[in-house]
């Protein structure tokens, strides 16, 4: 009698630790809580005389010596900044664009090329740029010093950095602002690009911007 009664109760007990742990997860098999960050490569020119570090989210080419830095997402729009709205849909939304570019000349002469209005009414004796807030101002990132010249129009234009290599150098790097992702753009669509997977938004673009210039390097 007590020898059955014994028998059962080791079943039940045998049932319920079963029932209760059956998914239970080793400690050493639960899943890692690291964090994923992004893979980075370096980019060299091929005339050898600039280079940097980028994520490897980022698409990197050089045509001649102008080098583009590119990221798209799969996003049906319209040109935010097709101000007379003759461009058609397109299925891809660029959300990151840089470009870098060498000229030999002072900064001044340098703008009078990228933007010839801008250079005659800003250019010092001594071949630097007239400060004038909010169109040009001082840059500083790291070890490099410039001038930054904000031009745009409801979100839309570029940041045009003059970066001086030597008196007779300058590097030109150029970012473009993205209208679809502007302060001015509209809320509902800005938020469903947002939600695009892979989508950089304006802040990470501005962290991306500086990463890569923190590490540029010029020969």
């Amino acid at each position: 009698m007590w020898t059955i009664l014994t028998i059962l109760i080791l079943i039940i007990a045998g049932t319920w630790w079963w029932q209760n742990n059956q998914n239970t997860v080793p400690p050493d098999q639960t899943a890692s809580t690291t964090p994923v960050t992004s893979t980075t490569k370096t980019f060299t020119s091929a005339d050898q005389n600039v280079s940097f570090n980028y994520p490897t989210s980022l698409s990197v080419s050089q045509k001649n010596n102008i080098i583009t830095l590119h990221h798209q997402i799969n996003f049906l729009n319209t040109d935010a900044c097709d101000f007379k709205g003759t461009a058609g849909a397109s299925p891809t939304l660029t959300d990151f664009n840089v470009t870098m570019q060498m000229f030999n000349g002072t900064m001044a002469s340098t703008a009078a090329v990228v933007d010839p209005t801008l250079a005659t009414s800003s250019e010092n004796i001594d071949g630097t740029l007239d400060v004038s807030p909010g169109l040009i101002d001082y840059y500083n990132n790291g070890s490099w010093n410039g001038y930054m010249v904000t031009e745009g129009v409801e979100g839309c234009g570029q940041i045009t950095y003059y970066l001086p290599i030597s008196t007779l150098r300058t590097l030109v790097v150029q970012k473009q602002l993205i209208g679809a992702l502007s302060d001015v753009a509209d809320p509902t669509n800005k938020a469903r690009i947002l939600a695009t997977p892979g989508a950089i938004s304006p802040d990470k673009s501005n962290q991306l911007f500086n990463s890569i210039i923190q590490t540029l390097q010029v020969r």
